[in-house]
């Protein structure tokens, strides 16, 4: 298991994780450039749809431009029937 998630392995989960962390925190210019915190993508998300109106990868199927995250590609997020965020309801 150690050597799974060692991130200083480089063809480990962890170091595919920790690329992905990092990678995320720095589109979404979060304060840690390894990793934003949960309360910083809320935040951005429910606040004005930042991180569904700018996803991290272009893949139209799985993430499309969109201003939530109900029903967000051909993986919706679970219990998410409907639209949650504030800014889905201002525009």
């Amino acid at each position: 298991m150690t050597a799974l998630f060692n991130p200083a392995t480089s063809t480990s989960f962890g170091a595919a994780l920790h690329t992905q962390a990092a990678a995320v925190a720095s589109k979404y210019n979060c304060a840690n450039a390894a990793n934003c915190t949960t309360q910083e993508l809320i935040e951005l998300q429910w606040g004005q749809s930042y991180v569904t109106l700018n996803p991290i990868s272009a893949d139209p199927n799985y993430t499309p431009v969109k201003n939530t995250t109900a029903g967000w590609g051909a993986y919706p997020v679970y219990g998410c029937e409907i639209p949650v965020e504030y800014y889905y309801y201002m525009e």
